[in-house]
């Protein structure tokens, strides 16, 4: 999960350090009989694994918010575990769980709350 309020420029950085670090894993992997999920993400591509239907969250506080309320209108879990990717440095993780906290979850909660009743 990666959130700034600059959702083209979050979404820019976050492509370039998820392809840099995906292709080198695949790479390291190559010819391995083992199976290589660094190339399947490869394939699957960044945009759909980042798109609406993606595993991915990065985004505004908004777009992040209203993708985990439509998960939670699908599934109707009660917890969801966000990993904030450590490829963004201590500032940077540290922003992006202060907007998870301050902005993210209030809305979350309060509209799966309001789902619930």
């Amino acid at each position: 999960t990666v959130v700034d309020h600059d959702e083209a420029r979050v979404r820019r950085e976050y492509r370039a350090y998820w392809e840099q670090t995906i292709n080198a894993a695949a790479q390291r992997n190559q010819g391995l009989r083992q199976d290589n999920r660094a190339q399947r993400l490869l394939d699957q591509g960044f945009d759909e694994l980042t798109g609406p239907a993606g595993q991915i969250l990065v985004g505004t506080p908004e777009y992040v918010a209203e993708r985990l309320i439509g998960m939670h209108q699908d599934l109707r879990h009660d917890l969801h575990f966000l990993q904030i990717d450590n490829g963004l440095g201590p500032a940077g993780t540290e922003e992006v769980m202060h907007l998870i906290a301050e902005e993210v979850a209030p809305h979350v909660r309060k509209e799966t709350a309001l789902s619930a009743t």
